[in-house]
């Protein structure tokens, strides 16, 4: 095979590489950048989930909004802040909804539900999940394991690094024209 058509198929094969990369990735990737659904091109970093059912026990949880149990992982942000969602849409394609699963104490009508990432969680004032009309983000009450896993992302402060797709491509272009002069 000619070394030019060679070149050629090489260096379209390393740029449709990234194309089809991206739609075998079914999971989330921690630092992959995911949209808002609120807000038109605004995009949020990939970093962790937690789920709802893994918390304490409710006689000594406390009555926690997501963004707070995100801060209890992940830590307090020294600049931007976090974000939440509580689902994947049909096509596997995540998307920030910014709300968070949680489970309401004695309130057999609401169970477990998703609200507002930061939904007022503690109507009694005490700062536990012990009383009616009080949510929890984090708690072992009626959710089961593994069904309502609230996604963690934080804002996007800083200019992202070069693809590696991009490295790649200008190296093949690089090594392209070394054989061109040749």
């Amino acid at each position: 095979m000619n070394s030019k058509i060679l070149n050629v198929v090489i260096i379209v094969l390393v740029l449709s590489s990234g194309f089809f990369a991206h739609k075998a990735n079914a999971g989330l990737i921690i630092g992959d950048l995911y949209e808002d659904v609120q807000q038109n091109g605004v995009m949020w970093e990939y970093v962790g989930e937690f789920d709802l059912v893994n918390g304490p026990h409710w006689s000594i949880a406390s009555a926690l909004t997501g963004l707070e149990v995100a801060e209890l992982f992940f830590g307090v942000l020294s600049s931007g802040q976090y974000a939440l969602s509580s689902q994947i849409d049909n096509h596997q394609i995540f998307k920030v909804n910014h709300e968070a699963w949680y489970d309401s104490f004695a309130d057999s009508t609401l169970g477990v539900h998703s609200r507002g990432e930061n939904a007022q969680a503690d109507n009694a004032g005490t700062g536990v999940y012990n009383s009616t009309g009080n949510f929890s983000a984090y708690v072992n009450d009626r959710a089961v394991q593994g069904f309502n896993i609230n996604y963690v992302f934080r804002s996007v402060t800083s200019v992202p690094e070069p693809s590696t797709l991009l490295l790649l491509t200008l190296g093949m272009l690089g090594f392209a024209s070394r054989q061109i002069k040749k």
